[in-house]
């Protein structure tokens, strides 16, 4: 069993290397300085943003140990979040 400590500090280098993976999704959108945003992208963005919430869920808000219904009712806010803001940006896409 990996220690509290270790646990939370394996979380925060997890954390970490999935904001410089989003920096490096930034940096390849990018074309002579402007952005252009593509739907792979976006889409990466949004679960990148999702997954390091669920990290910070489990690990630094405890719902790890939590009773079955509060574990429940985050990742189904995870998920709700994840439908309502990729569904937007693809409805939106449709009618641009």
């Amino acid at each position: 069993m990996i220690r509290a400590k270790t646990r939370l500090d394996l979380a925060w280098v997890v954390l970490a290397l999935i904001t410089v993976g989003y920096l490096a999704i930034d940096h390849f959108a990018s074309s002579g300085g402007v952005l252009e945003a593509s739907t792979v992208i976006t889409v990466g963005a949004i679960l990148l943003a999702l997954l390091k919430t669920r990290i910070i869920f489990s690990e630094f808000m405890d719902s790890r140990g939590a009773p079955r219904v509060l574990r429940l009712a985050t990742n189904l806010w995870i998920l709700a979040m994840g439908t309502m803001l990729i569904g937007t940006y693809l409805v939106s896409q449709r009618f641009h």
